[in-house]
């Protein structure tokens, strides 16, 4: 009896786990997550990495293949970016769209595109914004 209970939950979790890897791309994505930041800019005229921790990054599923995006960061602001594609490359996914990012401080957005990788099998990613026309250079990229 207490092989076959084994058998039985061996074949469930198999079960579950395999109609997981088959849920659309989007749904394996989506979720709200608190990150580890870092920002490159420039200060002074030198490059320089600002590191900040549990900033909030949400991904939201718009249909199987694309996702929306919405950054937060108490320290750099806020981004948005609609329909942000997934492509499948197996034991990962990249994602890539264009959208906004509104920069502390500033009072009107500027045009931000965004990349970023996720390992289907980790479901660690890094995310990179590269917000445009700020000076100086900005890009911020969320990781998990």
């Amino acid at each position: 009896m207490k092989h076959l209970k084994l058998t039985l939950a061996g074949l469930a979790l198999t079960a579950l786990l395999a109609a997981c890897k088959d849920d659309p791309l989007a749904d394996q994505v989506a979720g709200e997550y608190l990150c580890h930041v870092e920002a490159f800019t420039q200060i002074g005229g030198k490059d320089t990495t600002i590191v900040s921790n549990q900033e909030r990054l949400v991904i939201s599923r718009v249909d199987d293949q694309t996702v929306n995006i919405a950054m937060q960061s108490h320290r750099w602001g806020e981004g948005s970016f609609a329909d942000v594609r997934l492509e499948d490359l197996g034991e990962s996914a990249t994602l890539a769209g264009e959208g906004t990012f509104l920069v502390s401080g500033r009072s009107s957005a500027n045009p931000a595109s965004l990349n970023g990788t996720y390992s289907l099998e980790t479901g660690h990613f890094a995310i990179s914004a590269n917000v445009k026309n700020y000076s100086p250079r900005l890009i911020i990229s969320f990781t998990k």
